[in-house]
């Protein structure tokens, strides 16, 4: 719920508040006219009068307008216990001698060692994949080693060649030349 949906008018007290700062005539030792006192002092009432009217009231029985939460300062009585216990696990009770208490600490204790050793097989268990996981991981990282290098040495042998036949190139371009030029003298003798 938004502030203007509400059934008083409070927009206009908020603009009003910022009327007298906007006019340039508005000085502060100026008194807002009387009508507007008249106006703000009704649209006050008007607001106070709303709140109180939903306010929740408070008796002795609780909220007056609410009986879901009305409680009497009487006691109850207590309900008999007619409904019969959840079925399943019977609640656990105190041993009556020390014989049932030892057996019973003795059984707790195994039903301990039994479940420490499950959360420690476990935990072995995820070591074990961890460990598998970490090996299998460096192999990786071994092996594109491996792969950079052969690429980098495959990269430099392609360079290699390739200067090795501009070089051949270039000499024949040079032996061509030059014959031509021989040619061309023989030719003019």
């Amino acid at each position: 719920m938004v502030l203007t949906d509400l059934p008083f008018d409070r927009c206009k007290l908020l603009h009003n508040r910022y009327d007298l700062i906007r006019r340039p005539d508005s000085a502060p030792g100026l008194q807002p006219q009387k009508e507007e006192e008249d106006e703000g002092a009704a649209a006050s009432k008007e607001y106070a009068a709303f709140l109180k009217a939903q306010e929740r009231k408070v008796g002795p029985g609780g909220f007056l307008d609410s009986t879901r939460f009305s409680y009497t300062f009487a006691l109850k009585k207590e309900k008999e216990k007619s409904q019969p216990s959840k079925p399943g696990r019977p609640r656990a009770r105190t041993p009556d001698n020390v014989v049932l208490l030892t057996a019973r600490i003795q059984k707790d204790e195994k039903d301990y060692e039994k479940r420490i050793k499950i959360i420690e097989d476990h935990m072995w268990q995820h070591k074990q994949e961890e460990r598998e996981l970490k090996r299998t991981e460096g192999d990786i990282i071994k092996n594109q080693r491996a792969v950079r290098h052969t690429l980098r040495d495959y990269g430099n042998a392609v360079n290699k060649k390739r200067i090795a036949e501009e070089k051949k190139l270039n000499q024949s371009l040079e032996r061509f030349t030059k014959m031509s030029q021989d040619h061309v003298h023989d030719r003019e003798e």
